[in-house]
């Protein structure tokens, strides 16, 4: 476990040194969790600072970053959301094996709190930000938050603590272009209505298989229609060894990170890193 403990709701909201990036989509199976964690593992690579933040109730990142280690878990992202049992979050916040890279972990019975926090009111989607914004600033370069694949409350909830948004959406289907339309309206209407700040960074092909006309094209639909610099230049491939990776629990770098998708990954924390880093000389 990192970091000191700490009244981290009691500190200022930095403005400035934060960065916090959702990755979301309202359809499940386009890769969300697979580049939310294996563009934090390369970002730690390249030096960063790193918190994932599993907002996903399928655990799927935090299976995959703790591994045999998720026994362990005492705290986690269902204690955060419940400011009535007192854990701050530096409790929570657990080291992976990757130097730079720490976790919020989530639990299955994190499920049950969503229907409560659109019960409770606008204040309980606030508690995330409440909570992190200042502690990541403190502690981390950027902080990725794995989103489940809707867009209801944890999404919220994800979106009015966070700077940015990155949208996955899978080469191979038509379909996936209708989710990604209406992700991106969606993160309109957070920024009028809970967050000002928050802005689209950019959306990303994965599943790519450019044998493929469907995909080509689909490819081709996706650089038409959006502007050149919201859309990554690096496209994520079909590759085998994301699920044999995942079956084992383990991030594409750790499984073989020679493959082709490890090197994708690699280009896409770059990218991110040269757009944060050109933001931030403006």
């Amino acid at each position: 476990m990192t970091g000191d403990k700490q009244d981290d709701s009691g500190k200022k909201e930095a403005k400035n040194t934060v960065m916090i990036i959702s990755v979301i989509n309202n359809k499940g199976g386009v890769g969300k969790t697979t580049t939310a964690v294996n563009t934090s593992v390369a970002l730690s690579i390249l030096g960063k600072r790193v918190l994932v933040v599993d907002m996903d109730s399928q655990c799927n990142a935090t299976d995959i970053l703790l591994n045999r280690q998720k026994h362990y878990i005492k705290n986690s992202l269902c204690d955060i959301l419940n400011p009535e049992f007192g854990v701050v979050l530096s409790e929570a916040i657990y080291s992976t094996q990757w130097l730079g890279l720490d976790i919020l972990p989530n639990i299955p019975e994190s499920a049950i709190l969503g229907p409560k926090m659109i019960i409770n009111g606008v204040d309980s989607l606030f508690t995330l930000r409440k909570c992190l914004r200042s502690y990541a600033a403190t502690n981390y370069d950027l902080t990725i938050i794995d989103c489940p694949p809707n867009l209801e409350a944890f999404v919220i909830s994800a979106l009015i603590a966070s700077d940015c948004v990155i949208i996955p959406t899978m080469a191979g289907s038509k379909f996936s272009v209708n989710g990604l339309i209406k992700a991106k309206a969606f993160i309109d209407d957070i920024k009028e209505s809970h967050n000002p700040d928050i802005r689209f960074l950019k959306l990303l092909v994965t599943m790519a298989d450019k044998r493929t006309s469907i995909c080509n094209n689909i490819i081709q639909a996706i650089r038409q229609s959006f502007d050149k610099s919201e859309v990554f230049n690096q496209v994520i491939p079909v590759n085998t060894d994301f699920q044999k990776a995942e079956t084992l629990g383990q991030s594409i770098f750790d499984y073989n990170s020679s493959a082709p998708g490890a090197k994708a990954y690699m280009d896409v924390a770059r990218e991110i890193i040269n757009v944060l880093d050109a933001e931030a000389k403006k």
